[in-house]
C-alpha cells in the first residue's frame, strides 16, 4: 500500500472531491474504508466508524454502477429540449444552443417515486458517463420532474431547481462501457408493458459528442459524471404502482434492461 493515513474525523467535502470509488470491509472491532484517490494515484485506508455511520444515514455521495462497479458522480448534467417532437408536445421554443441544467449528486436514487402531494412526470433518457473528458459508459436514466412547478418557474423566468433537482429525481440503470459507434444506440421505455418513449442518436438535435464539448466549455466534467442527453416525446405522470421497463439497444441487441415499480 503506497499511502496509508488514519483519521479521527472525516471531511465529507474532501471525500466528495477526491473519492471516485469506495470499498467497505467489516473488521472485528471497527470498519475499514479503502479510498482510491485518482488525483494521487494511491490507495488510502481510513479506519473510522464515523464514516460508516454517515454512509448508513445516506449522507455520503450517491453512486451509480458502471460495468458492475460502484462509482460516485460529482454531478448529473442534464440537457433539455434535445428532441423536436418533445419540444412540440410541451409547446416550447426550439433552442439555438443546448439547454443545460444540473442535478446534484443528492438527486440520485435507485427507486422511482410518484408524487405524494404533487404530480411528478417521468422523462426517459439515454445517458452517458464521462472518463478522461470523453464519453465512457452508456445507460438509461429517468429525469423526474415536478411539471406544474416547472411551468410556474418558466413563466416567471426563474431557474428550474425546485422542479428538476429535488431529492430522488434522477434514477439510473447500470451503465456499461460504450462501443466505438455511439450512433447505433437506441432507447425504449415501457410503462405497464406499453411503449411510451423511443429515442435514437439520429433523433437528437445535439449529438452526445457535441453536448460534451458544449458542457466542457463552461463546466469541468469529472470522471464518472453523468450526462442525461434529453428526453424524446411521450413524457407523462407517474402513478403509484406503475411498472417502468427501460431498454438500451446497440445494433438492435438489448445490452441493458431495467425495471422499477413506482413507489
Amino acid at each position: 500500500m503506497s499511502a496509508c493515513v488514519k483519521l479521527k474525523y472525516i471531511n465529507t467535502a474532501l471525500l466528495r472531491c477526491k473519492c471516485m470509488s469506495m470499498c467497505l470491509e467489516l473488521k472485528n472491532n471497527g470498519m475499514h474504508c479503502f479510498i482510491y484517490s485518482q488525483h494521487a494515484n494511491t490507495l488510502m485506508k481510513v479506519d473510522v466508524i464515523f464514516l460508516i455511520l454517515h454512509r448508513c444515514k445516506g449522507k455520503l455521495m450517491k453512486s451509480v454502477l458502471i460495468d458492475g462497479v460502484s462509482f460516485l458522480p460529482s454531478k448529473v448534467v442534464c440537457i433539455g429540449r434535445n428532441y423536436v417532437e418533445h419540444i412540440k408536445e410541451l409547446e416550447n421554443e426550439t433552442p439555438t444552443e443546448p439547454v443545460v441544467f444540473i442535478k446534484p449528486n443528492s438527486s440520485i436514487s435507485n427507486n422511482v417515486h410518484s408524487g405524494e402531494s404533487q404530480e411528478i412526470h417521468y422523462e426517459g433518457e439515454i445517458c452517458f458517463t464521462i472518463k478522461n473528458n470523453n464519453i465512457y459508459g452508456i445507460g438509461f436514466g429517468l429525469d423526474l420532474t415536478k411539471r406544474n412547478i416547472q411551468a410556474t418557474l418558466k413563466s416567471k423566468g426563474l431557474p428550474w431547481e425546485r422542479a428538476k433537482s429535488f431529492d430522488k429525481s434522477a434514477v439510473f440503470s447500470e451503465f456499461v462501457k460504450c462501443g466505438g459507434d455511439i450512433q447505433h444506440y437506441k432507447m425504449e421505455l415501457f410503462i405497464n408493458n406499453q411503449l411510451k418513449q423511443f429515442a435514437t442518436y439520429g433523433l437528437m438535435i445535439y449529438k452526445p459528442e457535441t453536448l460534451v464539448k458544449e458542457v466542457q466549455s463552461f463546466i469541468t466534467l469529472e470522471d464518472n459524471d453523468v450526462i442525461m442527453s434529453g428526453t424524446p416525446k411521450g413524457v407523462g405522470v407517474i402513478n403509484l404502482g406503475d411498472k417502468f421497463t427501460a431498454k438500451i439497444y446497440h445494433h438492435d441487441i438489448v445490452i441493458i434492461e431495467k425495471s422499477w415499480i413506482a413507489q
